[in-house]
């Protein structure tokens, strides 16, 4: 997620127009509706987007990289595997 954010604001996808206060004082700043909509839908995008992962054997969405990710993770936790291999990219 922190890769699209900064592509958008080094993009000028979100400026500090793109915020706005709020009444709320545990959430005093907060996204238009606007700007979640853009971030919602470059996201979505991103997780259709291709790359390669070992567990896959070859490109697959990011959406499923998520997926690959999350069943590493249980198997260290459940203790079927002694380390977690992050991926990155």
């Amino acid at each position: 997620m922190d890769p699209l954010v900064l592509d958008m604001v080094n993009e000028g996808q979100v400026t500090a127009a793109d915020f706005e206060r709020t009444a709320n004082p545990k959430r005093p700043v907060r996204l238009t509706d606007a700007t979640t909509d853009t971030l919602i839908q470059r996201y979505e995008t991103r997780l259709g987007e291709r790359a390669a992962h070992a567990d896959a054997g070859g490109q697959t969405s990011h959406r499923r990289i998520i997926e690959l990710q999350v069943r590493r993770l249980a198997r260290l936790v459940l203790g079927e595997a002694k380390t977690y291999q992050p991926f990155l990219q």
